[in-house]
């Protein structure tokens, strides 16, 4: 889905309470409507919303003998989306499922001691009547809470790297906007990328900032203007 799309979706409180309750519990209309206090014409409405983007989905109760045979609404999709907003950038990350064959201790530059899951090793089977087998699965959800106990950990440290590194992504960029004498905060970026290459077109910096092309050609002059760059033949352009 577009992380633009969803944003909107997700831009109503009533939505996003739907979605915090029924991912600790499957529900039905009329439970929503209680445990939300809104009236179930509304909730009906958030749902439609929340099933036609494909975040939920609707199933038949999985209890036996309901004579009710009640819908229930589950989460259908494992999403993220990541929104960034400083004085250098406004930009969101596309919302992108999780990926179970991710394997990030592999990762060229993130050392993880990453748990062997349950599910990877040998998948928890169902309790029987044998006493050997209901030890054997009583020992599997103990190990499957530890596990889940070191993830979660892992992903407060991720959560945690993320804010510093972007903490010091908007220092160095305040540091050399200020060594420009106050200069734009988007000059200071230009010359970032331009730092990182021998030249880039200008389409190239436009897609890079998300900036008119209008814009940038205002912004590209007047860094010529102060001797910072200049331009080649090909139009593109260069640090001095």
């Amino acid at each position: 889905m577009d992380a633009g799309e969803l944003l909107n979706l997700l831009g109503n409180e009533n939505r996003r309470r739907i979605l915090n309750l029924i991912s600790q519990k499957p529900c039905y209309v009329t439970e929503i409507s209680e445990h939300l206090e809104v009236s179930p014409k509304a909730v009906i409405g958030h749902l439609r919303m929340l099933e036609e983007s494909g975040l939920i989905v609707k199933k038949p109760s999985e209890i036996q003998n309901d004579n009710q045979r009640r819908k229930y609404f589950h989460i259908a999709q494992n999403m993220r989306l990541e929104v960034t907003v400083s004085p250098y950038k406004f930009g969101m990350k596309r919302a992108y499922p999780a990926r179970h064959s991710l394997d990030i201790s592999s990762c060229q530059y993130i050392s993880l001691t990453m748990p062997l899951l349950i599910s990877e090793s040998h998948p928890l089977e169902n309790i029987s009547t044998s006493s050997d087998h209901a030890q054997k699965i009583s020992s599997n959800i103990t190990l499957a809470a530890s596990q889940l106990r070191e993830l979660r950990e892992i992903e407060k440290e991720l959560s945690i790297a993320q804010r510093w590194v972007h903490g010091k992504i908007i220092t160095l960029l305040d540091n050399l906007s200020s060594s420009l004498g106050g200069a734009n905060n988007t000059d200071a970026s230009i010359l970032l990328a331009l730092s990182k290459k021998d030249t880039m077109h200008e389409d190239d910096i436009s897609r890079t900032f998300n900036i008119s092309p209008l814009i940038l050609f205002e912004r590209l002059e007047i860094l010529e203007k102060v001797g910072l760059i200049n331009k080649t033949r090909e139009s593109t352009w260069r640090l001095n």
